[in-house]
C-alpha cells in the first residue's frame, strides 16, 4: 500500500463523511460558488437526502476498500521469526528424539561402519531422573526390522526407559536410512571419548559407505544416544575421536 494510495483514500473518505455530516455546507462549498445566487439555487430536502445517502454509501465502500488493502499489505509485510523454544536452544532444530535403548559402551572400534560426529551431550543422573526434560522427549519409534538388524544397546525393562540408567546422552544427526549399530567409550581420569557407529539396518554385514557420516538436513535425524558410564561424567571433558571436544547443552529447562 503506497502513500499515494493511502492519501487518495483518505481524502475521498472526508469528502463523503462530509457530505453526511453536512450535504447542505458541502454543496456549498463546492457547488455554491457557481452560482450567482447560491442560496436561491440550493437543492431541496430529497435532492439533500440522496445526497447524503450516497455519501453514507460511499463512505461505507471506502472503509471496506480500505480495510480489504491493508489485510492484502499486511500479507505482503515479513513474518515475524517462530520464538525458537528452550530445546531447539540446547539441541539445534529439528528437535531431537531418543534412542530408548541400554547402551553399554564398547573398547572395539568397528572398522565397517560409519561414526557419526558427536554435536552437543548432557550428563545425566538416570536414578534422580535428572534433567527431567529429558524424560519428556519423545522416543526414536523404531520398526521392527530395525530391532532385528543389530541396532546398538537393548531394551530397557518394563516400565523403565533407557534413560533410567544412563550416565550421559550425546547427540548426533545421523542418516535416517541408518541406524546406531556401535558405541566406543573410553572412559578417562580427565576426558571421555566417545563415537557412534551407523551402518544399514537388518543388514549382516555393513560397509562404511553405506551412511552418510554428515547427511543433508532433509534427510538427518537429530538422536540422542543414552550411554552408561562406569562413572558420572562430573568434570570431565567428552571429546570425540579426532580430540574435537563436545559442547555441553545447558539445561535451559530449569
Amino acid at each position: 500500500m503506497t502513500p499515494a494510495l493511502i492519501a487518495l483514500l483518505c481524502g475521498l473518505t472526508v469528502l463523503t463523511v462530509w457530505g453526511v455530516v453536512a450535504p447542505r455546507g458541502q454543496w456549498r462549498a463546492l457547488a455554491g460558488w457557481t452560482r450567482r445566487d447560491p442560496y436561491a439555487s440550493e437543492p431541496g430536502p430529497v435532492s439533500v437526502a440522496v445526497h447524503r445517502l450516497v455519501a453514507i454509501l460511499a463512505t461505507v465502500g471506502l472503509v471496506l476498500a480500505g480495510g480489504i488493502l491493508w489485510v492484502q499489505y499486511e500479507k505482503t509485510l515479513p513474518k515475524p521469526p517462530k520464538p525458537i523454544s528452550a530445546i531447539e536452544q540446547m539441541w539445534g532444530a529439528p528437535d531431537p528424539v531418543v534412542l530408548n535403548r541400554v547402551v553399554n559402551g564398547s573398547t572395539e572400534q568397528p572398522t565397517n561402519l560409519v561414526v557419526q560426529p558427536l554435536l552437543r551431550y548432557q550428563a545425566l543422573d538416570g536414578f534422580r531422573r535428572s534433567p527431567a526434560y529429558l524424560f519428556d522427549l519423545k522416543s526414536w519409534a523404531l520398526t521392527t526390522p530395525q530391532l532385528d538388524g543389530g541396532i546398538v544397546g537393548s531394551a530397557p525393562s518394563p516400565g523403565l526407559s533407557a534413560l533410567d540408567s544412563a550416565s550421559i546422552v550425546v547427540q548426533v544427526h545421523g542418516d535416517s536410512e541408518c541406524v546406531p549399530r556401535a558405541v566406543y567409550v573410553l572412559e578417562g581420569s580427565t576426558a571421555i571419548s566417545i563415537a557412534v557407529y551407523y551402518g544399514r539396518p537388518g543388514a549382516a554385514t555393513s560397509t562404511a559407505t553405506d551412511c552418510r557420516p554428515v547427511p543433508p538436513a532433509s534427510s538427518a535425524l537429530s538422536v540422542l544416544v543414552p550411554i552408561y558410564l562406569a562413572d558420572p561424567v562430573g568434570k570431565r571433558t567428552v571429546k570425540n575421536l579426532d580430540g574435537s571436544l563436545v559442547p555441553v547443552a545447558p539445561d535451559l529447562t530449569k
